[in-house]
């Protein structure tokens, strides 16, 4: 989920743009759509274990999904806290900040962006500057732990090391560096590492709940691509981008790591990633409206 703020300045030149991305995201989530139903017999036993899902699957999903919620949180927070000049920036209020933009971040216009970035600047006195400086780190971070997740997944026998690198380095530096921010950097490339085996556990898992087998490797290649479209300031949240980037890694990942017929495996592929979205949506909707009001109301009351 894509809760980065926007630049120094705010208004958008070309106001018909952010619309027309949002339509183009959802041209492209109805033309997968399309492509899974031209695919229902290939896909049939993905269609019922739909039907009839296992339900400790759904759980174990839905508690990565808050897991991202909150390592996404508290990395914002460590980030984003020193720049506060009116009051202290809590972790509950980053949050509740993270929850709804997360949600408003599904309309045009990037609403939940701007928003946070606003609220962010009015309440806790945090300059568009510094808001931008972060989302620069936060995504830097998540470009690093991407192509640790490719990286892992690629070189035969180097899965773990992958893995485990960002966590070792970050842990290393935050404990060593001389610098007050290096640290905080060190131990915001941990958290967003453990975020992406979040993303990892959920590929996995979703792929098991449509009852198909996924190697790890798989599933972090797929994470990675998937982390990676959610970030490209195409479509809101990544909508529809995502899910053809998944559905097309998942198409040319090699033999064996998906156990499901070469015809079958981009329909799969999009399938999962829908299913994968629905489920952020089950946490994203209720978790952003009870944000979106708490946060009304502590403006409200200043």
């Amino acid at each position: 989920m894509n809760i980065a703020g926007p630049p120094d300045h705010l208004p958008d030149r070309r106001p018909w743009v952010a619309p027309v991305k949002w339509l183009l995201g959802v041209a492209l989530v109805v033309a997968a759509g399309l492509l899974i139903a031209a695919q229902r017999d290939t896909l049939a036993e993905a269609w019922r274990r739909i039907a009839d899902p296992d339900w400790r699957i759904i759980a174990a999903l839905l508690l990565c999904i808050i897991i991202n919620f909150a390592l996404t949180s508290i990395m914002y927070w460590l980030l984003t806290k020193r720049y506060a000049k009116d009051r202290p920036l809590t972790l509950a209020a980053m949050t509740m900040l993270i929850s709804a933009a997360a949600l408003l971040n599904y309309l045009p216009m990037r609403a939940g962006m701007v928003g946070r970035v606003a609220y962010q600047k009015t309440r806790f006195g945090i300059s568009y500057a510094d808001s931008g400086k972060t989302v620069i780190q936060a995504t830097s971070l998540s470009g690093v732990v991407a192509v640790m997740l490719l990286f892992a997944a690629a070189i035969p026998g180097a899965f773990v090391v992958g893995l485990a690198t960002p966590i070792v380095l970050g842990c290393a530096v935050a404990v060593c560096a001389g610098r007050p921010l290096l640290r905080t950097l060190g131990l915001a490339l941990v958290l967003r590492q453990l975020d992406g085996l979040a993303w990892v556990g959920r590929y996995y898992l979703v792929f098991a709940l449509l009852g198909w087998e996924i190697a790890l490797p798989a599933a972090a290649a797929v994470a990675a691509v998937g982390m990676l479209a959610t970030f490209i300031p195409f479509t809101s949240n990544g909508l529809g981008l995502r899910e053809w980037a998944v559905g097309l890694t998942a198409s040319v990942l090699p033999q064996g790591w998906i156990a499901a017929g070469s015809s079958a495996v981009t329909g799969l592929g999009l399938t999962a990633d829908l299913v994968n979205r629905a489920a952020e949506l089950v946490i994203t909707i209720p978790a952003g409206l009870i944000a979106i009001w708490f946060l009304h109301r502590a403006h409200a009351q200043q």
